[in-house]
């Protein structure tokens, strides 16, 4: 399994021309949807799709699918937070296209998708990847609650207990935050995504704290992982469970100061 966390580079390609409006004209699926992903991967995402040259582009957050088991899922399985962008057509309320994100390193490739949808009302797409099957059932995007503010994380990996503390920012992005947090022995820099129904799910690196001179390993030299799960933003309280590229099982619940 592998990861990939970097967004930063991608941040100013896709917050300009965010919008939140779809378009009610009935043959067009044009603009942005909340999308719930399951197939080899589990997760959510914001897909946008604009009339302008028929482009595409947003970002999803997902993690392995543990029910999915060889030969049904491909040996390695990319997962974590992908900006992506593509290509679609649309006849007859019927929509195909392909995207692709992430890095050479670590790819997101949907080679191609197809599916149906109903204008300003709901989205139901089925793609090929190289994770293998994915699918994407979405409503229009909305501006959700607010998650921000700090939080305190209770983790057991590999039914080993510890405790985090994690600040969540405004990312700039629709329903996307940034994470900062700190562990005993490491910092820990990411992304949370929130999805309707209070999905979220939380991509991060943790890396490594040099006690002797308090510095930190280099970005991108960390352990990353990605959890998926459910927060109540009334109680500010929150379950996730999912994996890091070592292939630790890693539960975390989260508890709003």
């Amino acid at each position: 399994m592998r990861r990939n966390v970097k967004i930063a580079a991608m941040l100013i390609l896709f917050v300009v021309g965010f919008s939140l409006t779809l378009s009610h004209a009935q043959d067009l699926p044009v603009g942005t949807w909340d999308v719930k992903i399951t197939g080899t991967t589990l997760g959510a995402g914001y897909i946008t799709f604009d009339s302008e040259f028929n482009e595409l582009f947003g970002y999803l957050c997902i993690v392995p699918n543990s029910a999915v088991k060889p030969p049904k899922r491909p040996a390695v399985v990319n997962f974590g937070l992908f900006f992506f962008s593509g290509k679609w057509d649309s006849q007859n309320r019927k929509v195909t296209g392909f995207f692709s994100g992430g890095s050479e390193e670590i790819p997101l490739d949907v080679r191609s998708f197809s599916g149906v949808f109903r204008a300003g009302r709901s989205i139901n797409l089925v793609g090929t990847t190289n994770n293998g099957p994915m699918h994407l059932v979405g409503v229009p995007a909305s501006v959700l609650g607010d998650p921000t503010g700090f939080y305190r994380a209770d983790v057991v990996r590999d039914k080993k207990k510890s405790v985090e503390f994690l600040d969540l920012g405004d990312s700039g992005f629709l329903n996307l935050f940034t994470v900062a947090g700190v562990g005993s022995t490491f910092i820990a820099e990411g992304s949370m995504l929130l999805s309707r129904g209070g999905r979220i799910c939380l991509n991060s690196e943790e890396r490594h704290v040099d006690q002797d001179t308090g510095e930190p390993e280099p970005e991108g030299s960390g352990l990353v992982r990605t959890l998926l799960g459910n927060i109540n933003l009334r109680t500010g309280r929150g379950k996730l469970s999912g994996t890091d590229e070592e292939n630790g099982k890693i539960g975390m619940t989260l508890i709003r100061e």
